[in-house]
């Protein structure tokens, strides 16, 4: 009886922990509507937990919106000649669009047909609206006709009286994507400008003002192919390309002359600001991490093969590699020292290629290729054995392939073969959430006697250890290295405390 009882104890034991440990159910990832034709969902908006999407039916376009379920997708406005540029602006939706008999004009649109409305419109023929940028409470784009040719700067605060214009005879130059034109510089608002009699392009500052759009540099570079790309801002400065990826120059700006120049040249890419400084990567197949804050600016020594992708999961960076190591997801404060393997995705020397970074709440989502079953969508909270894939294999797409991940209010979005699909988050807590660590590995998982714990404990922070009948078999105040060679092999459950928080990882010693 005593052998039942325990075996009964036992089986409870690690069931309860199984259930502290897991991150979340695994779910079907839902289809929403098929023949998406932006397969990178790039003009997107989210407002509330509402994202809202174009769709192309036979001639025309609709005006649609989810909140990641089939349920709420919805159609929310019909027959539209285009619909671009839908973004967010003072927790409403706001883009440019053309009815099927109307004029190009500004819209607003409160997710009903009824509330989507015009707000400005542009008469005639040859009007583009282009580069809808909210910036600090307006919006900020461009108009251009064609026949006559000219261009000005306009912004909005959301209402009629409020749409104006702000300097006339400026021919903004599109972003690449044609989303966005405009960029946040400190107290400042900067675009790029072409002469219809110069083959070279300026850039502007502005304080929404017509006094105050002046030239920041003039000839800034070429006309043909090259754009303001890849901007970042902080609070203070704003960092971009003027040639996405494939060579050009690394620019600052702060919106003043003397705080816009180039910091760099080279084949440079996916800028991120993370903790105040501007990482981002160098070279085409084996890419370097750098850093600048603006002035100074280097490679980071040791990190000189890490892959395609970088993300920023709470207060770390996501790197797709390190070194000479094939191509996995690391943790990295943004030093070579304290960048670590998070999980070994593939046993391929290739590695899994992780990218498409997006958060949602406090899970971090990505694609990923194991090499068994290719591509797939993955989930970490931050942890080896929170790090797994989105979905049951059972529930994989067929033929998956996907351009990007768009992070909604609490789900997922991705199209796969022109069709929409979303992963609706479970909630679940990551560790920053549930404990003060800025990060917490445990390491080696199996051990053969010393546990290393990599955490920011405070004075109050314990460590316990269970054995597998949920007896304590050790308790000690917080150490970086733990000594648990007294203890017989097999399977333990380690907890830290810390405060009325506290995590627990299952432990195998060999």
């Amino acid at each position: 009886m005593s052998s039942i009882y325990t075996t009964c104890k036992q089986i409870i034991f690690v069931v309860l922990m199984l259930l502290i440990t897991k991150l979340s159910l695994a779910q079907k990832p839902i289809f929403l509507k098929s023949s998406i034709a932006d397969s990178t969902l790039k003009d997107i908006a989210l407002v509330q937990n509402d994202s809202y999407f174009k769709f192309k039916q036979n001639n025309h376009f609709q005006l649609w919106k989810t909140n990641g379920t089939l349920a709420g997708t919805v159609l929310v406005k019909d027959s539209f000649e285009f619909i671009k540029n839908l973004v967010n602006l003072n927790n409403s939706l706001y883009f440019f669009a053309k009815p099927l008999s109307g004029q190009v004009a500004l819209y607003k649109s409160d997710g009903t047909k009824p509330g989507t409305l015009v707000v400005k419109q542009f008469p005639g023929n040859n009007i583009e609206l282009a580069g809808l940028s909210p910036i600090n409470g307006n919006a900020y784009f461009s108009v251009i006709s064609s026949n006559p040719n000219s261009g000005s700067v306009w912004k909005t605060d959301g209402t009629s009286l409020g749409t104006v214009e702000v300097k006339s005879n400026v021919f903004v130059k599109s972003a690449k994507d044609k989303n966005q034109s405009f960029y946040k510089a400190g107290n400042w608002v900067v675009f790029s400008s072409y002469n219809l009699n110069n083959s070279y392009v300026a850039l502007w500052s502005t304080n929404g003002t017509a006094a105050g759009t002046t030239i920041l540099k003039d000839s800034a570079f070429y006309y043909n192919f090259s754009r303001i790309s890849d901007a970042v801002s902080s609070d203070s400065l704003l960092v971009f390309l003027d040639n996405a990826g494939s060579g050009g120059n690394l620019w600052r700006s702060d919106g003043s002359k003397a705080g816009t120049k180039v910091i760099r040249g080279g084949t440079i890419s996916r800028i991120t600001l993370f903790k105040n400084e501007f990482f981002y990567l160098t070279g085409t197949i084996y890419k370097t991490l750098n850093k600048t804050n603006g002035s100074s600016h280097g490679a980071i020594t040791g990190l000189t093969n890490v892959g395609n992708a970088i993300g920023v999961f709470d207060n770390q960076l996501v790197l797709s590699g390190k070194d000479n190591n094939d191509w996995e997801p690391y943790l990295s404060d943004g030093s070579a020292a304290n960048t670590v393997l998070l999980k070994d995705i593939s046993n391929n020397t290739n590695g899994s290629d992780p990218r498409y970074y997006s958060k949602i709440g406090s899970t971090m989502y990505f694609v990923a290729n194991d090499n068994i079953y290719g591509d797939q969508i993955w989930k970490t909270n931050g942890t080896t054995i929170g790090t797994s894939i989105a979905y049951s294999l059972n529930d994989t797409i067929p033929n998956f392939k996907t351009e990007g991940l768009y992070a909604g209010g609490n789900y997922i979005l991705f199209v796969s073969n022109n069709q929409l699909y979303s992963i609706i988050g479970t909630g679940g807590s990551s560790i920053n959430e549930n404990l003060k660590a800025n990060r917490l590995l445990i390491y080696p998982n199996p051990s053969t006697g010393k546990i290393f714990i990599d955490y920011e404990a405070s004075n109050q922070t314990k460590v316990k250890m269970y054995n597998v009948l949920g007896e304590e078999v050790l308790s000690t105040d917080f150490a970086e290295n733990i000594s648990v060679e007294f203890l017989p092999k097999g399977i333990y459950w380690l907890q830290i405390l810390d405060g009325e928080n506290k995590v627990t990882r299952k432990i195998i010693l060999n």
